[in-house]
């Protein structure tokens, strides 16, 4: 059974023409592309392709994160359209990649990290969820800070907990401030491997705009917008979602 499965995952390679690194990385700048396009049908071959990946038999824990992470990003896509179901659909999964994810791989902080995203967004749609998730959430991004504590996407998840959580159930937009700053600050040194997740670099920024934005500060949102396409000018999040709601 084993020499059968070591023949299946050579043959896999060989009829993807690259190893498993380099794939994952290639994989990387599909969906990079897509989010910067904010296009539905390219973001979904970005998701095949990871799970494609999967017939490697290799990095498993990877593959099956970046698959959520394609998922994340597909919640976003759908709720952007009013696709509550669709968003449902592709964040359950997300989910359930996520938590074979860090049984495979403990130390894994990014992980713990999308995870609790991922739950915060559900408790997002789904706010009768609360009850169950909203105590793992902070748990799963508590682990996650203890693993990486220079990590600066897991401030960024921590700060978007915190804006987004209503103020008698702990949320607080000076923490959430705080934590993004915090994140800024971070990104600077921020060097991951590149298999590794390197997202967020401009989109702190946006993030920043949405909280001055929801404190009733327009002109510092507007600030922070142009800031993120300073450093990623084709972020479409920003320049078609964002920035237009201030206009």
């Amino acid at each position: 059974m084993k020499y059968h499965l070591i023949i299946l995952g050579f043959l896999a390679a060989m009829l993807l023409g690259q190893n498993p690194d380099e794939y994952i990385i290639n994989g990387k700048a599909k969906m990079h592309t897509a989010v910067e396009h904010w296009n539905e049908q390219e973001m979904m071959s970005a998701r095949a392709h990871f799970e494609r990946g999967m017939n490697f038999g290799e990095k498993e824990w990877l593959f099956r994160y970046y698959i959520a992470y394609c998922n994340d990003q597909l919640v976003h896509y759908y709720q952007s359209k009013g696709d509550k179901k669709t968003a449902v659909k592709y964040l359950n999964d997300g989910i359930k990649h996520l938590n074979e994810v860090i049984k495979l791989n403990k130390e894994f902080a990014d992980g713990y990290g999308l995870l609790s995203s991922m739950y915060g967004e559900k408790m997002g749609i789904q706010p009768w969820t609360g009850i169950i998730y909203g105590s793992r959430s902070s748990t799963l991004i508590r682990k996650a800070i203890q693993l990486e504590p220079e990590n600066p996407r897991l401030y960024m998840i921590q700060g978007t907990s915190a804006m987004f959580t209503p103020e008698k159930w702990g949320g607080s937009n000076e923490e959430a401030k705080r934590l993004y700053l915090e994140a800024v600050e971070l990104f600077k040194t921020d060097n991951p491997s590149p298999l590794m997740p390197d997202y967020g670099k401009s989109d702190i920024y946006a993030w920043l705009g949405q909280l001055e934005l929801k404190m009733g500060h327009p002109d510092e949102a507007k600030m922070y917008y142009n800031k993120a396409l300073e450093i990623d000018p084709n972020n479409n999040w920003v320049k078609k979602q964002l920035l237009p709601r201030i206009k």
